[in-house]
C-alpha cells in the first residue's frame, strides 16, 4: 500500500501545520485588491490604459465593492472612449459612496456630451450640493 499510517502521521504532524502557516502568510483579498489598484494607478500615468484596466478589474474581482478601483476603472473607460462602461462604473461609485463628488462630475460631463441634459444637470446639482458641505 502506497500510503501507510506512518506516512499519514508524518504528514499530519509536520506538513499540514506548515501548509497552514504558508496559507496564513498570504495577504488577504483586501490587501491583494489594494495592490492591484496601486498597480493599475502606476499604469495610468504612462498611458498604458489596457494594463491599468486589467489591474483595476482584478481588484474588483477580489472586492466587488472597491470604490477606488471602480472609479479609476471608470476614468480609464472614459479615456478609452467607452462611455457606456464609464457611465455604469460612475453610477456604481455614486451608489456605493454617496458623498463621491468626482463620480458625479464625470457623469455630468459624459451625459452632457451625449445630449442627456436633464440627467447631466441632476448629477451636476448633486455634485454641487456635496461640494457645499
Amino acid at each position: 500500500m502506497f500510503f501507510d499510517s506512518r506516512a499519514v502521521r508524518i504528514f499530519a504532524r509536520f506538513l499540514m501545520p506548515a501548509s497552514i502557516l504558508v496559507l496564513a502568510a498570504c495577504s488577504s483579498s483586501e490587501e491583494r485588491a489594494q495592490n492591484y489598484c496601486q498597480s493599475g494607478l502606476s499604469y495610468v500615468e504612462p498611458g498604458e490604459l489596457v494594463k491599468a484596466s486589467l489591474e483595476f478589474r482584478n481588484a474588483l474581482k477580489l472586492n466587488g465593492n472597491f470604490v477606488d478601483a471602480m472609479f479609476e476603472l471608470g476614468k480609464v473607460e472614459e479615456a478609452q472612449q467607452n462611455f457606456a462602461g464609464a457611465v455604469k462604473l460612475f453610477i456604481s461609485v455614486a451608489e456605493h459612496k454617496t458623498d463621491h463628488i468626482q463620480s458625479r462630475l464625470h457623469l455630468s460631463y459624459i451625459l452632457l456630451a451625449a445630449g442627456q441634459v436633464d440627467l447631466a444637470q441632476k448629477y451636476a446639482d448633486e455634485a454641487y450640493a456635496l461640494a457645499k458641505t
